[in-house]
């Protein structure tokens, strides 16, 4: 966990000096046109982050993974760094899972889906996410969400899947958890 915001505080100490240093050679871009330059160099796929600590006690508060089934989701939250956010800025997506998983081979997929607040769905995002969760574990992840020029005032929901697909090609859902935010 120490690691993740360690990243993220040198990715923003890198974010800020790239701004500061572009902000004096030109003349005043707007905050749109900045976070849009941002976006280009963005990496927004999920990276989680594995916790030796934090597994031994999910070791210890969470049943076992049924021998019968190659994976099994005892822990999955989605939350968000804050409630609220105007078009142009990022938001983060805060996951914490733990995972107990067999040695044979799963596909896992991690779908994100977002909704108006009147349950109309906006867009999907699909992501394989199987080398990023290599063994049974609690993971974190902190994915940034941009939040578009275009992106009209109101409550959106979040809503993420893990899917598990057999080598068989069987797919199950896992888990699924939900967060909502505003846009001013």
């Amino acid at each position: 966990m120490l690691e993740l915001h360690r990243a993220r505080i040198l990715r923003c100490f890198a974010l800020v000096a790239v701004l500061l240093i572009g902000g004096c050679a030109t003349v005043g871009p707007d905050r749109c046109d900045r976070f849009e330059q941002v976006r280009k160099t963005t990496d927004y796929d999920t990276r989680y982050v594995y916790s030796r600590e934090d597994t031994r006690r999910a070791v210890r508060s969470f049943a076992q993974r049924q021998r019968r089934t190659d994976a099994a989701v005892r822990w999955y939250t989605l939350r968000i760094d804050r409630a609220q956010a105007r078009p142009c800025e990022h938001l983060y997506l805060i996951k914490d899972l733990y995972l107990q998983r067999s040695s044979k081979a799963v596909k896992l997929e991690e779908r994100r889906e977002f909704y108006t607040a009147q349950g109309q769905l906006i867009t999907t995002k699909r992501e394989d996410v199987t080398s990023e969760l290599p063994k049974t574990g609690y993971y974190t992840a902190s994915v940034p969400l941009p939040i578009p020029r275009a992106a009209p005032a109101g409550t959106y929901r979040v809503v993420t899947h893990l899917i598990a697909t057999s080598a068989k090609g069987r797919a199950q859902t896992l888990a699924t958890t939900t967060a909502e935010f505003r846009v001013r």
